[in-house]
């Protein structure tokens, strides 16, 4: 056994509703499970000699070769708590399992003075009344915020006021909305947010291209994590958050909010497996379901009724008791889901005769003609029709008016513009470039069928990529998918900078060979040396009517300048 990491969770996470330490330890392959008692005890004993509190009993939580163990603490020493943790691991881990012993002295010198200076009263209590009044609490290492939008109020940790300095009646809280899924959560993020617009709102949004507050973006990156949402909850200007949230941050550090309004989560599949101890879909969907328990009574989880596992996860809000409402959506009216919502009297999104459309007790609503709405290309990108949907069951849930709604949905273009990177359709000089992000067999799955459907009978050319963490399975399911799609030519790439454990060269070996078991003569799959490179391959053997459906990855720009050069070079 050795240790693998201890850090904080700061928020709602996949093992509790509130903060704590885990610790993960790893095992060999024939290690059989120890005993965590010695750990548990020398924690203990070190959090009596400094006097750091703890809470409830530890959480144990076993995978493949990997053991997690989290126990809850108060706020304030909870980064001296991590440390204690780590001391004690590293003690039974000498004793027991030759480790290396840790250097008391040095510890006892970290240790000692960052559990003075961590320590404060104030900010439990000032958590403890935001708590009583269903505020939300924000807090880091530098701040802590009380409320959100124009009814917060922040301070500088190092100079809290007491809890009767605040003036509590200002503050409060603007409508939040939590969106994940393996798939379509960062297009039905950027929906959503045209949506409210369209509703008179200014929203500040998260997601994996930066932060936004109305049309200007306030930080670029990928922005799905805590740090991000409390930066989104703070501006004052804002009278929505909608909070694009990935596995990564609510495995590493949990959730920045309770008490959200809506969670929409889009779908589950197998993707990002085997890290943190998530080794299968059904895990995965426990760390999504995470969102859903974030959410108020009262409140609304919105939840894809073609997904097994979020199925499951509805039975589940069903009978916990909480008052959460589920509102389900499909494109197939006739699912039996959405048949025995409606038949408990719950909401659906569905369509109907060409529309998409809610159904409630008041009977139906038709929104918008699917056929017109341009990032469903007519309908032909299922997956853009399913986000449609859940897009507009959470602005419905958050209070956007039908009308804006609609508006949203026809007035949203799959252009660099107002989706960048996904499902983005280029012509150059009558040749058919479609980008899109997708990099899991369901996402390429979708996006296959709709790149050909737009090749009409012409040709079509594919440009794949994948990082080295993917398994050899992985690999060879969408080497299938792509293979089944009959491309005349298949470009495969490194990405550099993903190897992941893999020697350079190993996954486009593995990517050949899989396209080539599964049918491509090997004269159709061609190296690239990178994403530009197979754009302007592809571009010189294309004609007129084909498609090029490129899956970018890392190098959206670069690939957006070769695109404009190309178009500019067909013009003269």
């Amino acid at each position: 056994m050795k240790l693998d990491d201890v850090r904080r969770l700061t928020g709602p996470n996949l093992y509790s509703k509130g903060p704590g330490v885990i610790v993960e330890l790893l095992l060999g392959d024939a290690e059989p499970a120890p005993s965590l008692t010695p750990i548990l005890h020398e924690w203990d004993a070190l959090r009596a000699r400094f006097g750091v509190p703890g809470g409830g009993d530890a959480i144990v939580r076993r995978s493949k070769g990997r053991i997690a163990l989290v126990r809850s603490g108060p706020i304030d020493t909870l980064l001296a708590d991590a440390e204690l943790a780590e001391w004690a691991v590293e003690r039974v881990l000498a004793v027991h399992h030759g480790g290396t012993a840790p250097d008391d002295d040095a510890k006892l010198a970290l240790v000692t003075p960052l559990v003075e200076s961590l320590r404060s009263e104030r900010l439990l209590a000032l958590e403890a009344e935001a708590k009583e009044r269903e505020l939300p609490f924000l807090w880091d290492d530098d701040t802590v915020a009380i409320g959100t939008g124009p009814r917060a109020v922040s301070w500088p940790r190092a100079s809290l006021p007491t809890v009767a300095e605040v003036d509590w009646d200002t503050l409060g809280h603007v409508p939040i909305a939590i969106i994940t899924g393996t798939n379509g959560k960062t297009t039905s993020t950027r929906l959503l947010a045209r949506m409210a617009r369209e509703g008179g709102l200014i929203a500040a949004a998260t997601s994996t291209d930066g932060v936004t507050v109305g049309d200007a973006i306030i930080e670029a990156g990928d922005c799905t994590g805590p740090f991000a949402a409390r930066k989104a909850l703070l501006r004052p200007e804002i009278g929505v958050a909608l909070l694009e949230t990935a596995r990564g941050g609510i495995l590493r550090r949990g959730l920045a909010v309770d008490g959200a309004d809506v969670a929409l989560i889009t779908n589950v599949s197998d993707d990002h497996l085997g890290t943190y101890g998530i080794d299968d879909v059904a895990s995965m969907a426990r760390v999504k379901a995470v969102v859903a328990t974030a959410v108020r009574p009262g409140g609304v989880v919105v939840l894809n009724a073609e997904d097994e596992n979020l199925q499951r996860l509805g039975d589940e809000l069903a009978r916990d008791g909480l008052g959460r409402r589920v509102a389900w959506f499909s494109p197939d009216e006739s699912h039996p889901i959405l048949v025995g919502a409606r038949a408990r009297g719950l909401d659906v999104w569905t369509t109907h005769s060409g529309e998409i459309i809610r159904r409630d007790q008041h009977g139906d609503h038709a929104i918008a003609p699917v056929g017109a709405i341009p990032i469903t290309f007519g309908g032909r990108a299922r997956f853009n029709v399913e986000n449609a949907l859940a897009a507009a069951a959470a602005a419905h849930a958050l209070g956007v008016p039908d009308a804006a709604i609609a508006r949203a949905l026809l007035g949203f273009l799959p252009t660099r513009d107002d989706n960048p990177g996904r499902g983005n359709v280029i012509d150059v000089h009558g040749v058919k470039v479609l980008l899109d992000f997708a990099h899991n067999a369901q996402g390429i799955r979708a996006v296959s069928s709709l790149a050909k459907a737009l090749s009409d009978g012409h040709r079509l050319f594919v440009s794949t990529a994948h990082p080295g963490d993917r398994s050899d399975d992985a690999l060879s399911e969408t080497s299938a998918i792509i293979a089944a799609s009959t491309p005349e030519h298949v470009y495969i790439r490194e990405l550099i900078g993903y190897l992941r454990g893999r020697a350079p060269g190993e996954t486009p070996a593995k990517l050949r060979e899989a396209l080539q078991r599964h049918g491509l003569p090997a004269s159709s799959v061609i190296d690239a040396a990178d994403e530009v490179d197979a754009l302007k391959r592809a571009l010189a053997v294309a004609g007129p009517g084909d498609v090029i459906l490129m899956l970018v990855h890392v190098e959206r720009e670069a690939v957006a300048g070769a695109l404009a050069q190309a178009m500019a070079t067909a013009a003269t």
